[in-house]
């Protein structure tokens, strides 16, 4: 379709006025002008539109990628035009957009960063053609092809997590168990038993009162523990791709440093305290594999220096596995807490953790996804989700709960996971 630029209507204009004039003054010299102006017009369109099918954009723009999700790609894109003005039909992911006119070449330069995972594909762009003299404008579509396979960061993080069960790089995780500090011999306070706890820690005296298993708490355990409160729920994949990232990377975290950790499954209200590293990795792996964020099948591709013999044996034992033993509607709250949820279910919970650490004195970080609503197609659904996560938020930083987006962690992680090797 062929359009008038703005200094075509402003001919036509001129040619429709002068016309009127002759019409009312029946002045020679207005005839010619008018005669004039429209010879004008019409060579600029005639000679355009035969260049413009004599010569048809095209690009020999082909591009196929895989990225992690954190990743950012300059791209650049060539169309041979001639008489090429400029393009349209550039997605959003296309950060930095600037195109370039150079003779018969345009060249649109950026940076390809992608809000979550999944393809990304770029089929075509519009070319805007302009005609010889900048009176006329149309518009052709050219073929491209770019292709972005955006690969999700829990993923790499299960990755991780394998790698360190099997020891990758001399490193000695495997069954080994937690370490203990020197403040062991200090009494702390009294809870209930929790499956995977030394017996020899068990408060007889309190064990016989309450007719059921209490265990002491000393201050290597009190001070030095880490509660991952989590909530593997999400509105889409997307979400719950950055609340499963959180949740493995802050366990591979808490490990390499020697951390007492236990976690608390807010949707299943159960608990569970590791034994040792072994258990905790297998914990958190199976329960992203039962999120089903991604596709199994991917880990063959990206799992260097693993065999996939290997591979396949330790998926297999950890998706089978039901050596965990839970306690259902325990909550284990360490003088650390750290909540891993979207902030869109179990709501009356969450507010109960943060009240519960706030009378206790103990310390609550809220991790959440940067932003839950997006991938959300529903706009109304998606506004909803809006209103509803910041006014969460809001409640829980009336109560000096401390929030983070997971976005802002996602580069300090890997920094501490490959300071750790």
């Amino acid at each position: 379709m062929i359009n008038l630029t703005d200094r075509g209507f402003g001919l036509v204009f001129l040619l429709s006025f002068s016309l009127f004039l002759y019409l009312l003054l029946f002045e020679p010299f207005l005839l010619y002008l008018s005669a004039i102006i429209l010879a004008f017009l019409l060579f600029d369109l005639l000679y355009s539109i035969v260049v413009w099918r004599r010569n048809k954009c095209k690009s020999n723009c082909s591009i196929e990628k895989r990225l992690w999700i954190w990743e950012s790609q300059p791209i650049e894109i060539r169309v041979e035009c001639k008489l090429g003005y400029s393009i349209e039909g550039i997605p959003n992911w296309i950060e930095d957009k600037k195109v370039e006119l150079e003779n018969n070449l345009i060249t649109l330069k950026g940076k390809a960063s992608f809000p979550y995972f999944g393809e990304f594909l770029l089929n075509e762009l519009v070319v805007v053609r302009r005609s010889l003299f900048y009176l006329f404008v149309m518009k052709e579509r050219v073929g491209v092809n770019v292709k972005y396979k955006v690969l999700p960061e829990s993923l790499y993080w299960v990755i991780e997590a394998l790698n360190l069960l099997l020891g990758i790089g001399g490193l000695t995780y495997g069954s080994s168990s937690y370490t203990t500090g020197k403040g062991r011999a200090y009494y702390y306070s009294s809870r209930d038993y929790i499956p995977g706890d030394s017996l020899r820690d068990l408060d007889w005296k309190a064990t016989l009162r309450k007719r059921s298993l209490v265990v002491k708490v000393f201050e290597d355990e009190a001070y030095g523990g880490l509660s991952l409160i989590y909530d593997l729920r999400g509105p889409n994949k997307y979400v719950l791709d950055e609340i499963a990232s959180a949740l493995l990377s802050s366990t591979i975290y808490a490990i390499n440093e020697g951390i007492n950790l236990s976690f608390v499954n807010i949707s299943e209200e159960s608990s569970f305290k590791p034994s040792n590293n072994s258990d905790a990795l297998m914990y958190v792996v199976k329960k992203v594999f039962e999120a089903e964020i991604f596709d199994l099948r991917e880990f063959f591709e990206y799992t260097e220096p693993l065999s996939t013999k290997e591979l396949r044996e330790l998926l297999a034992r950890v998706v089978s596995t039901d050596k965990f033993e839970v306690v259902r509607k325990v909550k284990l709250l360490s003088s650390n807490n750290l909540m891993l949820s979207s902030l869109l279910y179990n709501v009356s919970e969450i507010i109960g953790v943060a009240e519960e650490s706030k009378r206790l004195g103990k310390m609550l970080t809220v991790v959440t996804p940067n932003k839950p609503w997006v991938g959300i197609k529903n706009l109304e659904e998606a506004y909803r989700t809006y209103l509803t996560f910041n006014n969460i938020v809001s409640k829980l930083k009336s109560m000096n709960v401390n929030i983070v987006p997971w976005k802002t962690l996602r580069r300090k992680s890997k920094v501490l996971v490959v300071a750790s090797k």
